[in-house]
């Protein structure tokens, strides 16, 4: 499967490691969307691209991942982190 990944890719990050484990899997990654069999953005700063870029390929499928529980819902219910 051809897979396109949106978000922030430095070493620290999980986009390095998720390319990593599709490779093993099989998958390539590639840098065109219109290649794509997938779409992945793994955090909101790929959300608005790879959303974008499902628009102009309707046969590619569009996962959005939603991390973690935003630092505001901690403070409202007085959760530690």
């Amino acid at each position: 499967m051809n897979i396109k990944l949106y978000g922030s890719n430095r070493d620290i990050d999980q986009l390095p490691r998720i390319a990593a484990g599709l490779k093993e899997l099989g998958s390539a990654i590639v840098a065109d969307s219109e290649d794509a069999e997938l779409l992945y953005a793994n955090d909101p700063g790929g959300y608005t691209h790879a959303i974008d870029d499902s628009i102009g390929n309707p046969e590619c499928k569009l996962i959005l991942n939603l991390q973690d529980i935003p630092y505001h819902i901690f403070k409202q219910k007085d959760l530690d982190y």
